[in-house]
């Protein structure tokens, strides 16, 4: 209405009072500030502005590729045991809440053994045996479900710790070449940390130690791991835009 002094905000944020000219809108003690982004499980960016940076949370699934080196431990006290070798496996995850999460993890590996006195010993006392200088590999399997606990919440660097309770199966040959087959369960434990390079990818490392129980002749085993890795994240709600653009992606 003309000399109401109202003024209404138009597209480009300018400001118009009724029968005036177009003017700079103005705001008693600055602009507003920034709305901080919300995570759709209830936590959220309280420094971060919504744009450019988006938490884990806007992405709660993962799937993970690693491979690192794990250090074994005597799989049959003084007899045979396995040494460093190389493992490599996947995994998905889901984060319930930001600081909360849970991860399924399968693992291979391909180890070296060695041989303990009683084992050479005993092969040298007879006609059969392999050669204590052949070499010889074990193999292991590793599956189990994890807790994860980011103590940072939903921020880029994101450590975290672990527990978890899963299955470690190890094959492997002795030097008088028996052959042993254990299935067992285990206990893994271990510290790690995320960052998140975009919106979608985040690069990982993490240490940990699977600890598989002992029986039927095999000692319990401490299997150390150091892994690096890639993890993508999608998942979560998405707002769409009218007009659609059709260079968006909806993962």
């Amino acid at each position: 209405m003309p000399g109401s002094g109202l003024r209404f905000p138009t597209l480009f944020g300018q400001g118009a009072a009724a029968g005036e000219g177009g003017g700079q809108q103005e705001f008693p003690g600055g602009p507003p500030p920034a709305e901080p982004c919300q995570s759709p499980f209830g936590g959220g960016l309280e420094a971060s502005p919504c744009g450019p940076w988006q938490g884990w949370s806007q992405r709660p699934l993962g799937v993970d590729w690693f491979a690192g080196v794990v250090e074994g431990s005597p799989l049959i006290d003084n007899w045979v045991g396995m040494k460093a070798g190389f493992l490599g496996g996947f995994g998905l995850n889901f984060d319930a809440t930001p600081c909360c999460g849970v991860e399924t993890r399968f693992a291979f590996a391909s180890v070296g053994l060695y041989d303990g006195d009683l084992a050479r010993l005993a092969a040298a006392r007879g006609d059969n045996g392999l050669l204590p200088t052949a070499n010889r590999y074990g193999e292991m399997f590793q599956w189990d479900v994890d807790l994860l606990y980011y103590p940072c919440g939903d921020r880029p660097w994101r450590p975290y710790l672990f527990v978890g309770l899963g299955v470690t199966s190890v094959h492997f040959s002795d030097l008088l070449e028996k052959t042993y087959y254990r299935a067992a369960p285990s206990f893994p434990v271990g510290l790690g940390a995320k960052y998140l390079l975009t919106d979608w990818l985040a690069f990982r490392i993490e240490c940990a130690d699977d600890i598989a129980v002992g029986g039927q002749g095999i000692d319990t085993l401490h299997n150390a791991t150091l892994t690096a890795g890639a993890e993508i994240r999608f998942g979560g709600p998405h707002h769409a835009y009218w007009p659609w653009n059709p260079g968006r992606h909806y993962w």
